[in-house]
């Protein structure tokens, strides 16, 4: 294997100065054209980095680990590992994948791959969802997976849910489909819910906000997510996620999908309301979470920390039976 000395002995300069070309420090402190010189005779000679030499001298081993839950075992995700793959390799990191089951099989793969010292982590799921990171994976450098972090902390890569659904409807529909249904599951997938997106545009005399597909002077973007956890007698219960918070938002963009709030006396529908004989919005907002992306000081012990009531009365009224989804398992909302 060639070395380092013997680069610096074909090039006649000094072994420290072939260490700053290939390690990238040579900028300023090495002329170019004697750094050029260099990268030409190791590439000549096929010098190859000793990885070992060189996380002895960073403290970095250049390794990643990727933890699957159930990935590696479907047909088609594979490809999400092979490109994740290939993505370390022209970045000079290697990539060390672990199959998971979750619980207890989960924190002890973790364990091992950071005493192979990894540098970071890609979590990945079996499918597109909210999930909670793991503890031991809180101080490194991670990137989530076809997972979207329910704190909002972390960056992830996820599929455009939206689009996927278009475009598979639009196949149904060009293959002269008239009737088409949609079989859905219980597990909170983002594919689950519904969105809509917008522009809503304030009136300040009114008081009152409007909806529009378009964007417009004045106007700000809405979108909110959402999906239906009940449907009784005409009425559906539905939770909400809000991705931006302006006035009047959810109220008038559930209005303009053509499902107001009941009771909702300037953006609902009168007779629905006399019918029910309800004159206050059946909106609450059941559920904080403290995500806190910045430095929050003094208010730093909330971080993570997430508050929600345990009943709401018109949910009780309508929906006998019903409880709220579980604090563990569900994302930050309102309803």
């Amino acid at each position: 294997m060639t070395t380092m000395k013997e680069v610096a002995e074909r090039t006649g300069v000094s072994v420290s100065t072939v260490s700053l070309v290939l390690n990238d420090r040579d900028e300023g402190r090495v002329k170019p054209a004697i750094a050029e010189q260099v990268r030409a005779t190791a590439k000549r000679l096929g010098y190859r980095p000793n990885p070992l030499a060189r996380s002895l001298r960073t403290s970095k081993t250049r390794i990643l680990g990727f933890i699957s839950e159930g990935i590696a075992a479907t047909p088609y995700a594979g490809g999400i590992i092979l490109g994740a793959q290939d993505a370390a390799s022209k970045l000079g990191y290697m990539l060390l994948t672990v199959n998971t089951d979750g619980n207890s099989d989960e924190a002890r793969e973790i364990a091992t791959l950071k005493r192979y010292g990894v540098d970071g982590f890609l979590y990945a799921k079996m499918s597109n969802r909210f999930t909670d990171v793991p503890k031991p994976l809180h101080d490194y450098p991670l990137v989530l997976v076809d997972a979207t972090d329910r704190t909002g902390r972390y960056a992830s890569i996820e599929p455009d849910e939206t689009l996927i659904g278009y475009d598979a409807t639009k196949r149904l529909i060009d293959a002269c489909c008239a009737s088409i249904a949609y079989i859905g599951c219980s597990e909170p997938m983002l594919a689950q819910q519904g969105r809509l997106e917008g522009y809503l545009f304030k009136d300040a005399v009114k008081n009152q906000v409007y909806v529009t597909k378009k964007p417009q002077p004045g106007a700000k973007t809405a979108v909110t997510e959402y999906r239906t956890l009940q449907s009784r007698r005409g009425l559906s219960l539905v939770e909400c996620r809000l991705l931006t918070g302006r006035t009047h938002q959810i109220r008038a963009q559930m209005a303009a999908a053509g499902c107001p709030l009941l009771g909702d006396g300037k953006y609902g529908r009168e007779r629905i309301n006399r019918t029910y004989g309800e004159t206050g919005q059946m909106l609450y907002s059941y559920k904080l979470t403290f995500t806190l992306p910045t430095d929050a000081g003094i208010l730093e012990y909330l971080r993570g920390q997430t508050f929600q009531v345990p009943q709401v009365a018109f949910a009780e009224k309508y929906f006998p039976g019903f409880t709220l989804p579980d604090v563990e398992s569900e994302p930050k909302t309102e309803t």
